[in-house]
């Protein structure tokens, strides 16, 4: 069955080439209508089978995929990397990659699909409106009906985590692309990721002024106004301090008040099971107006508008930030070098701030994710859709998900007390390469590509100072409940409807929040500011995303 669904996507690459030939051919020259035609091994997908090797007679596949920079930097192609080499001699498939330029990948798979030129199958990333059409048109396969075929390595990873299942089917239960999952059972019992964003503090500036730890809106405020009054950071310039920085969005900050303001979420969130717009909370307009008292008392970064990676990174390795919102990842880019230029310098997790709302919200969906769809499609003229399926399939069983998460055993990797450990090819590369590129010889780690992403490999190759490893465990503890999800998918109908409402909406929403931010437009103007929203659509699409979420909820 087709998919009659816009499927709702957090992608990073999307991916495209043009092809030297289509899909793999027939002898006679014409494609296959989806029939499977390789000798396969002794127990065959369509027996129930995933033995390997998948093929008693090996066979060549074609296939595109989208190589990050760190890959390129180290190989030709996917079949120089380890993972990849071991796959085909595992399987007995052999794959012939195509790779478009770093940057030029959704162009050119467009370019693809519209001359009908489709490789076996394309590897990487898909972006939401193309997986839809894909799907629609019948260029791409429902997995779903070939993994029901035999015990599929995929289908028990989703039957054993009932939200990652949730996340990774659509409303009527197809599958039209393998994901990225990254899954990760707590000792509470709960599953999810590690907490990678969140609020962060100079605890040696808290520490000169005699402060604690601020846990509530009210607090932060408090000590904002102490780092930027009191030298806070004792170089005898009361002045030079910048006490929070921000790049672009205050978004994050949204949560004290009970709800979540992100253009990425079509600014919607959920509070007990009814959606909502931020701008519609009762509570939107004091999180407004406290954000521009913030601003005009010189406690916000009057340029966080304009700022960027750099600039963000400079003010804190020149000791003049002391409040900021952070990847946990991001901390090591700036960490030594800070400890090297600063006497003393210490930085500590806080807790997402209680606020009006009266407990602590999230701000970060980064740690519910656990699907990232989009991934890998085949396609429906393939000659060879059941091996390929269960090739695929095999990258995450146990040992697929090892050979793609750390490479060779006794190469890239050990085993220490039942768990693989990268070995300094990786962590100290002796050829001077970055544990990314290093990786990027072996695995395909990096990146957001169809596998499940080991728990351990995140552990050691992002909680590498203390900071890092401390941060998850202080961000896990708030409540995660206000995000609208973002495996929701659309009709065709409502999506058709909502893309207009939503650009429209979210264009007005976003300059006018910051134009009251910084006070070019009066607080005061705030209500006049909703109605013109709610004139624009904004009940017609809190009812759309409604019926999208109530279909979510009952996968």
């Amino acid at each position: 069955m087709l998919m009659k669904k816009t499927l709702a996507v957090f992608l990073a690459v999307a991916i495209s080439v043009p092809f030297l030939s289509a899909c793999t051919q027939k002898e006679d020259g014409k494609a296959a209508e989806g029939t499977p035609s390789a000798q396969t091994s002794s127990q065959s997908a369509a027996d129930g089978g995933n033995s390997l090797p998948i093929v008693n007679k090996p066979i060549t596949i074609k296939a595109l995929g989208a190589a990050k920079a760190d890959t390129v930097s180290v190989a030709k192609t996917f079949s120089e990397v380890a993972c990849f080499k071991e796959l085909e001699k595992l399987t007995g498939i052999k794959i012939e990659w195509q790779h478009p330029p770093v940057g030029q990948e959704e162009q050119v798979v467009n370019l693809a699909v519209a001359s009908g030129d489709m490789p076996d199958f394309i590897w990487g990333g898909i972006n939401t409106d193309l997986l839809s059409k894909l799907a629609n048109n019948g260029s791409i396969v429902n997995l779903k009906d070939y993994l029901d075929k035999f015990d599929s390595n995929f289908m028990k990873v989703l039957n054993k985590y009932d939200q990652a299942k949730k996340q990774a089917l659509n409303d009527d239960g197809s599958i039209y692309a393998f994901p990225m999952m990254r899954i990760k059972e707590f000792e509470d019992g709960s599953q999810g990721w590690f907490s990678i964003y969140g609020p962060m503090i100079r605890k040696d500036w808290l520490d000169n002024l005699g402060l604690k730890e601020p846990e509530t809106i009210d607090e932060l405020h408090t000590v904002l106004k102490a780092f930027k009054e009191k030298d806070a950071n004792k170089n005898g310039d009361p002045n030079d301090e910048i006490p929070f920085i921000a790049q672009k969005n205050l978004d994050f900050l949204s949560s004290a008040w009970g709800f979540f303001d992100s253009s990425a979420d079509g600014y919607s969130y959920v509070d007990n099971g009814k959606v909502n717009l931020s701008f519609l909370s009762p509570a939107c307009r004091d999180y407004v107006a406290t954000m521009h008292q913030w601003y005009e008392e010189g406690l916000l970064d009057k340029d966080y508008l304009t700022t960027d990676n750099k600039a963000f990174e400079a003010m804190i390795t020149s000791d003049k930030a002391g409040f900021y919102y952070t990847y946990n990842a991001f901390i090591v880019n700036f960490y030594n070098t800070a400890k090297d230029k600063i006497p003393g310098f210490a930085i500590k997790a806080l807790p997402w701030s209680t606020g009006p709302a009266g407990k602590s919200y999230s701000g970060s969906r980064d740690d519910i994710a656990m699907v990232f769809s989009g991934g890998t499609v085949v396609s429906s003229k393939s000659r060879y859709i059941d091996e390929i399926v269960r090739m695929l399939d095999y990258v995450y069983s146990d040992e697929g998900t090892r050979l793609f998460n750390y490479g060779i055993e006794n190469e890239s990797y050990v085993m220490e007390n039942g768990k693989p450990k990268y070995t300094d090819i990786v962590m100290k590369n002796p050829d001077g390469l970055t544990i990314n590129q290093a990786l990027c010889k072996y695995s395909m780690a990096v990146g957001n590509f169809s596998m499940t992403k080991d728990p351990d490999y995140f552990e050691q190759i992002t909680f590498v100072i203390p900071p890092q490893r401390e941060s998850h465990e202080i961000w896990s503890q708030a409540d995660k409940s206000l995000f609208y999800p973002q495996r929701a998918s659309f009709t065709t109908e409502e999506t058709n409807k909502m893309t207009k409402l939503q650009n429209d909406i979210n264009t007005y929403w976003n300059e006018i929040f910051s134009k009251m931010v910084v006070g070019v437009e009066p607080v005061e103007n705030f209500d006049k500011h909703v109605e013109a929203l709610k004139k624009m659509g904004a009940d017609e699409l809190i009812q759309i995303r409604q019926a999208a979420y109530d279909r979510y909820m009952n996968r």
